[in-house]
């Protein structure tokens, strides 16, 4: 009968022990879930004027979560690849900016080459091509799908070529909607800084597809 108790504690203690790993599991991923969908990709330029042209290419995250998030291990991908290394963290409600050259990017717009991060492998399409950011589970935290024609901002004296980057306006709209995004004429780029203009667009509504569900 010893034995049979024994058994039968053994089995209980691991009956209880299941729910707490089950919770710590689900705390673990609403965690980063939820500091997963605070970082958004905010700032993209492209197209950087001649003489340095590509080599000036940056893409900037933003943090609007109220704590500093560690992003080792995130990645960018699409035209360009990158992945944060071990220590990297994206401080509350700040900014990290990744180049395809960080000495060159700190020498023109005079950063301290210590903040930036790169560089990346690849470069972004001037004719328009997605980036995503991906977390440290592989999961897509932000992607855009930009294009340097209508209804994207555009135009040599801005975005494409002239000089100014594509900032983001919202972190709550969507990525993908062209009119989240802004370019001017005579804009400077606003790596890790705030973006000139701050203002949530009107979200298109989604309209439902109406497909057959029965014929008699």
């Amino acid at each position: 009968m010893a034995g049979i108790a024994s058994g039968v504690r053994l089995k209980s203690s691991r009956l209880n022990r299941f729910p707490v790993s089950l919770a710590a599991i689900v705390l673990v991923f609403t965690m980063q879930s939820t500091g997963q969908a605070s970082v958004v990709i905010n700032e993209i330029h492209y197209n950087p004027p001649a003489p340095d042209g590509r080599d000036l290419e940056f893409v900037e995250l933003y943090n609007s979560g109220p704590t500093a998030l560690a992003i080792a291990g995130w990645k960018l991908e699409g035209g360009i690849y990158f992945e944060f290394p071990a220590g990297a963290e994206i401080p509350a409600s700040g900014y990290v900016v990744v180049c395809r050259d960080r000495a060159l990017v700190a020498e023109s717009y005079n950063v301290s080459q210590a903040e930036l991060f790169g560089n990346y492998e690849g470069r972004l399409d001037n004719d328009g091509d997605k980036v995503s950011l991906l977390d440290g589970f592989n999961a897509v935290a932000d992607v855009v799908r930009y294009d340097d024609r209508f209804p994207w901002p555009s135009g040599s004296g801005s975005v494409d070529g002239g000089g100014a980057s594509l900032e983001r306006r919202c972190v709550s709209a969507p990525s993908n909607i062209p009119t989240n995004w802004v370019s001017e004429v005579g804009n400077q780029p606003t790596q890790l800084a705030a973006n000139k203009q701050v203002a949530c667009p009107t979200v298109p509504m989604s309209v439902q597809a109406i497909v057959i569900n029965g014929v008699h």
